[in-house]
């Protein structure tokens, strides 16, 4: 399946607006940059580790397990960088996912991104007409969370 992703900054995000389906806290904790090894944990009771292999978001491969908190630990113990963040999933069309990431911590505290996905490629359309964002930045390594990490 081809996926068509598109990254944004926003110059605000209101945290009540009445489209928010869901809201969920995000630690990354990176160990190592190539391959790409990071622990993350959601909302504090989902624990993964992810390996993350290739170059763009388009063409990588990943590994995601879910692992016990006790490992979580042990292996957050190791990181080099982290970054926290909250998540805001808004109501959108069947077809097309868009969350919202508030940084809390890391080298852009206050960063909010928006990044839409969809399966059909006219779907994202919609975001480049609105004038809520500063910059695309669709690609840009830059604002890849291990980047943003500190």
């Amino acid at each position: 399946m081809v996926e068509n992703e598109r990254k944004f900054v926003l110059r605000t995000f209101d945290e009540t607006r009445d489209d928010i389906v869901d809201c969920v806290n995000i630690n990354h904790h990176y160990l190592s940059t190539l391959p790409f090894f990071e622990v993350r944990t959601c909302s504090k009771k989902d624990f993964t580790v992810s390996v993350k292999l290739g170059g763009s978001k388009q063409r990588r491969f990943e590994f995601e397990w879910t692992i016990s908190k006790t490992w979580f630990d042990r292996l957050k113990s190791l990181a080099r960088s982290s970054v926290k963040k909250t998540r805001y999933t808004l109501e959108s069309e069947p077809s097309l996912d868009v969350t919202v990431d508030v940084f809390e911590t890391g080298l852009l505290p206050g960063l909010v991104l928006m990044e839409a996905e969809s399966n059909d490629t006219g779907e994202t359309e919609w975001v480049l007409t609105s004038d809520s964002y500063l910059v695309e930045v669709t690609g840009n390594p830059s604002f890849y969370n291990r980047n943003l990490s500190n």
